[in-house]
């Protein structure tokens, strides 16, 4: 949590579900650590949400398609629609050995620029 806090977010942890939602220009990132045992874990998911009053797209085969369309054009950050059919982001980040502070906020600088152009390639998909 530190290594967010000093990359300028604000966190809240979320003890009952072990995950951490980080805040950023008014939008809020979950951090969620997996693959967790005696307090070490070997990975982290980044995921961030949209939600829209019908969802991306009027049925599930056309929310799949734009993201789909995200999914061909940008390899690190993942798209899905989820069951309402908003549009959702999803970074998987491995906690190797010898990974360091550098590299994870190398991994945050990656996952909040998905983020921005996101934004534009949904602007420009209405």
């Amino acid at each position: 949590m530190t290594w967010l806090q000093s990359a300028g977010l604000q966190t809240t942890v979320n003890t009952e579900h072990n995950f951490i939602v980080a805040s950023f220009s008014g939008q809020k990132i979950v951090v969620a650590p997996s693959d967790c045992e005696n307090g070490r874990c070997r990975s982290i998911q980044y995921l961030y949400a949209l939600r829209f009053q019908n969802g991306l797209r009027a049925d599930a085969a056309s929310a799949a398609m734009v993201m789909n369309a995200w999914n061909t054009n940008y390899r690190w950050v993942k798209g899905f629609a989820d069951e309402d059919r908003d549009p959702a982001l999803e970074m998987d980040f491995s906690l190797a050995p010898g990974v360091d502070t550098e590299a994870l906020n190398k991994s945050l600088v990656i996952f909040l620029g998905g983020i921005e152009v996101f934004h534009q390639f949904l602007s420009q998909t209405k």
